[in-house]
């Protein structure tokens, strides 16, 4: 073998060694520029993801920090409002906690720290009229009833009540409610419904048929008061009697009307 042909064999075996490095160096930078794309991909999507969990933090310390703020004010209430209470009918705010519960979680807007007491049937006396000028033209009212068979009930209403001699006016009122305190259950007011009535001076404080009073309600069994006997306005319950006992008629032995501050 001359030498001629020698350098001709290196110098192609070279030129294959060089075909076969570009092709090699080609695939890496390929294959590279792939990975690199794949990972800035993958680094975007990591940073939605992060987005994402930051904004799903950011709303459950908010719904959190709300429920501490719900559990304080409970606290409060339980601590600080047996007194101010001023009830004949409950001793103790224990047993209605889970109204101003109820409330405040279902009308952020509205915090309360007092309990006013605006009326008391043995009292004031059983004069709807009394009533109306004791109690109109309130907001945040809150109506407590005792029944003879010794049921507690009555009914809640933000936008309050007013009297109105002329025309009954019906109100929306969203955040009314019905309640039992024996049952610890809530009765809300079935969604833009007029379940608030202005009426004339001669009946009480009306949450529609579904809850009013008239003159003379103290004592008597004869129908002068009334609850859930029709309650088209607000959630119904299992028996359409049940937050008074399950009676028709029954004696008021006590009716009381607070005013949330």
């Amino acid at each position: 073998m001359n030498a001629n042909y020698m350098i001709k064999y290196l110098l192609s075996e070279i030129k294959i060694i060089k075909e076969n490095m570009n092709k090699e160096i080609a695939n890496l930078k390929n294959k590279h520029e792939s990975d690199l794309k794949e990972l800035k991909e993958n680094n975007i999507k990591f940073k939605i993801e992060v987005e994402n969990l930051k904004e799903e933090n950011k709303k459950l310390f908010e719904e959190i920090n709300s429920f501490k703020k719900i559990l304080e004010k409970s606290k409060s209430i339980k601590e600080n409002d047996i007194n101010d209470l001023n009830s004949k009918i409950l001793n103790t705010t224990n047993s209605i906690n889970f109204i101003f519960d109820y409330i405040r979680q279902n009308d952020k807007e509205f915090n309360f720290n007092n309990i006013k007491l605006l009326y008391r049937g043995s009292r004031d006396g059983d004069r709807t009229k009394t009533c109306h000028e004791l109690c109109d033209n309130k907001q945040n009212v809150l109506i407590m009833i005792l029944s003879d068979t010794g049921y507690i009930f009555g009914g809640y209403s933000k936008i309050g009540f007013k009297t109105n001699n002329n025309n009954n006016e019906y109100k929306i009122d969203n955040n009314s409610f019905l309640f039992s305190v024996n049952l610890k259950k809530i009765y809300p007011v079935i969604k833009n419904t007029e379940a608030i009535c202005y009426i004339s001076d001669s009946s009480g404080l009306s949450f529609r048929a579904s809850l009013s009073f008239y003159d003379g309600y103290m004592n008597n069994s004869t129908g002068r008061i009334f609850g859930n006997d029709r309650l088209e306005f607000f959630s119904k319950p299992s028996d359409k009697y049940e937050m008074n006992g399950s009676k028709g008629y029954f004696k008021c032995r006590e009716l009381e009307v607070f005013q949330l501050l």
